[in-house]
């Protein structure tokens, strides 16, 4: 197919999706985390009730 022309561009494409895709995931992790801490990320969620 014309498709499987483009496979530099395709594949560019798709890496900055996967990368993209990657931060969003870390990023709503982190958030999770400072959340689930407490909102201060030098403390161990459990050692402060």
């Amino acid at each position: 197919m014309a498709a499987q022309r483009q496979t530099g561009s395709s594949g560019r494409r798709l890496r900055w999706i996967l990368l993209g895709a990657a931060i969003l995931i870390i990023a709503i992790v982190v958030v999770v985390v400072l959340i689930t801490a407490g909102g201060n990320p030098t403390d161990m969620p459990g050692t402060r009730n």
